[in-house]
């Protein structure tokens, strides 16, 4: 596969590696921060869960990325509000904050 430059040079630059195409993707997919959690945009569950944009997302899945590096699934496949308030809840409760409706 070949590919522009960023700056819209038409000139080619190459094959593509296997990692830009992983970042690429990466900077079109949708995803926010939420102190250790990370929420991102998905093509839902029926679709094989896969990172999208913002305007393409079917679902959410809120991922926590602990100590160490390693990374845990904690909800997939769910709306964003119930993505969001999952986190907030989570990092209440970590600092002892009790949330009120």
């Amino acid at each position: 596969m070949l590919f522009r430059s960023p700056g819209g040079d038409s000139s080619l630059l190459g094959p593509k590696s296997a990692r830009a195409i992983s970042l690429e993707n990466r900077k079109m997919s949708f995803s926010v921060i939420v102190g250790r959690y990370t929420i991102v945009a998905t093509s839902g569950m029926e679709n094989g869960s896969v990172r999208v944009g913002k305007a393409e997302a079917e679902a959410y899945d809120v991922i926590d990325r602990l100590q160490g590096g390693k990374v845990k699934v904690e909800k997939q496949g769910v709306t964003f509000d119930t993505a969001w308030f999952y986190c907030i809840r989570r990092q209440a409760c970590a600092r002892g904050v009790s949330l009120l409706h």
